[in-house]
């Protein structure tokens, strides 16, 4: 679809040089753009007309982008409209800050052209899906002079939003580093308000979460698809030390329902420790957690708040929990334990912790597929009546992973044969050639850097470079002893934190993670690249 099928976007810049800039990329690209000079220009244009794109800038006059952003929502109650900040800012409590009062994304300055249109590509797809679906729930419901036209055009519409629902979900079985993970997810009519998945953070902690919206259908689904795009962003930008009842409040903050038509989810999320086997885990009025300890105990992990959305206010609190080797811990929503049989008994908790304490020293696929079969037994060939999703995380001793370590000094030369060494490893190791020359070129650069800034070019000094290859990513750490290189920024890398940091903007514009850490002798930078499953969504 055209840019302009999707309508107008409106810029919302202060700057006049930096907003001519983006329009300009904006109308060669083919979008019609309203301009804004400020926060309440915008606010008083959106008043008057609908953009289904918001592109702003994040410290205005008169109004700010985030108070534009808020008014939006609370004012103008514009939920299916796509709000891209554009700022200088990365600390996380702003970012959270920003998620709860309703921006979808974020684009560090100085904007880079290819990705201020990828971000904007994402945004029509939403806005085009939510509008897409909307519209034919619509048409269905008032299609009830023809009961066979309606029942064709919610099967269709069931249909492609069942197999979207789908490609949002992540493998049915992946291992991690110490981890295996696995789930199960039936809805009931093709289209659930259930959703389920687990990301990578860092090369040690994985972020998980299951929810469960309230109702069946079309309604429901967009909620939850809204609720797992919000979540996913919460944790790629938050990374890996927020803690799981922040995330909660955050989501309850961006999805209170102020329509008054009970629209609320269930869900539990946390966040593990691959190396201790720690594991937060936060819940809002949803089943606990089933813990199967190596004795074959089955624990209930309790703890819980509100459902999300349903009190503005409402506060939500953790549950720690140690995961050992051998260990399970698996979430699942309200549909198994309430699964009825053909003489109207329910499954219950009783039945489902036996059942789970006879799966000691199994791992979860074969839990998955025991309870799929006991299930089918129970219900004796019938239809499940609610959603049914179930995920199932099982610790085991961590592998050695692949790993090559580097000792070099910083002349030219060592530098150049170590990044062909690293590329020679990466290939070795079968990852692909595209991403095997990203990783090299940002060692190249990361490495320059301390040639250039660090040692100087005429005082070569100690380098060190470990990079380890993980079932879903790669990641790199480079410590030198060289004087600190004041260039760089402290924490998380952007573009715009460097004024002439070319090197920096590639590996932030090429790498998932990138991390300069000062430390006592020397520095250190850590570069993570995302290789599969573990993509952050």
């Amino acid at each position: 679809m055209s840019a302009q099928a999707l309508g107008p976007v409106l810029l919302a810049e202060d700057s006049t040089p930096e907003r001519l800039r983006l329009k300009l990329i904006l109308e060669q690209e083919g979008y019609r753009v309203q301009e804004a000079e400020d926060g309440q220009a915008a606010l008083d244009l959106l008043r008057e007309q609908a953009f289904p794109l918001v592109v702003s800038d994040w410290q205005m006059p008169r109004l700010s982008g985030l108070e534009l952003c808020r008014r939006i929502r609370d004012e103008l109650g514009r939920d299916n409209c796509y709000f891209l900040m554009l700022t200088g800012r990365d600390a996380r409590q702003d970012l959270l800050e920003a998620f709860a009062a309703g921006t979808d994304d974020f684009l560090t300055k100085p904007v880079d052209r290819d990705e201020l249109l990828a971000r904007l590509r994402v945004g029509q797809r939403l806005h085009r899906l939510q509008a897409d679906l909307s519209r034919q729930y619509e048409q269905v419901r008032q299609a009830l002079d023809s009961e066979r036209q309606a029942r064709a055009l919610v099967d269709a519409d069931l249909s492609a939003a069942s197999l979207l629902q789908q490609e949002l979900l992540p493998a049915r079985f992946l291992r991690r580093p110490g981890l295996d993970v696995a789930h199960l997810f039936r809805p009931a009519a093709g289209l659930g308000g259930d959703m389920l998945n687990h990301v990578a953070l860092d090369e040690r902690t994985v972020g998980f979460f299951l929810l469960d919206v309230c109702g069946h259908g079309v309604a429901p689904a967009l909620l939850s698809f809204a609720v797992a795009h919000a979540l996913g962003e919460m944790f790629a930008e938050t990374g890996a030390g927020v803690r799981p009842e922040t995330l909660l409040q955050g989501l309850n903050r961006r999805f209170f329902d102020r329509s008054g038509n009970g629209r609320f989810f269930t869900i539990v999320l946390g966040l593990i420790d691959l190396d201790s086997g720690l594991t937060r885990i936060s819940q809002a009025a949803h089943p606990p957690p089933l813990l199967l300890r190596q004795t074959g105990t089955v624990e209930e992990v309790t703890g819980g708040g509100l459902p999300v959305g349903v009190f503005e206010q409402a506060e939500y609190a953790s549950t720690e929990i140690t995961l050992a080797d051998g260990e399970l811990l698996m979430m699942y929503s309200d549909g198994l334990t309430e699964c009825e049989n053909p003489a109207g008994e329910q499954f219950g908790p009783q039945r489902l912790a036996d059942l789970l304490s006879a799966q000691r020293g199994h791992g979860p696929e074969h839990l998955l597929q025991t309870l799929q079969t006991a299930l089918g037994a129970w219900q004796d060939g019938e239809q499940f009546e609610d959603d049914l999703s179930i995920l199932v995380l099982a610790r085991r001793g961590v592998e050695e992973e692949p790993a090559l370590e580097l000792s070099l000094s910083s002349r030219s030369d060592e530098i150049a044969e170590a990044v062909d060494q690293l590329r020679d490893w990466l290939a070795a190791q079968g990852l692909a050639a595209d991403l095997a020359f990203q990783f090299s070129v940002c060692l190249a650069e990361a490495l320059n850097n301390i040639e250039e800034h660090g040692y100087g070019e005429d005082q070569p000094g100690p380098i060190a470079i470990s990079c380890r290859l993980q079932p879903d990513a790669v990641a790199c750490e480079v410590h030198d002893q060289a004087t600190r290189i004041e260039t760089a920024p402290e924490t998380s890398l952007s573009a715009g934190d460097v004024e002439d940091g070319r090197g920096w903007f590639i590996l932030r514009s090429w790498m998932d993670r990138v991390e300069y850490l000062p430390v006592a002798a020397g520095n250190r930078l850590r570069m993570v690249k995302f290789t599969g499953a573990g993509r952050p969504v």
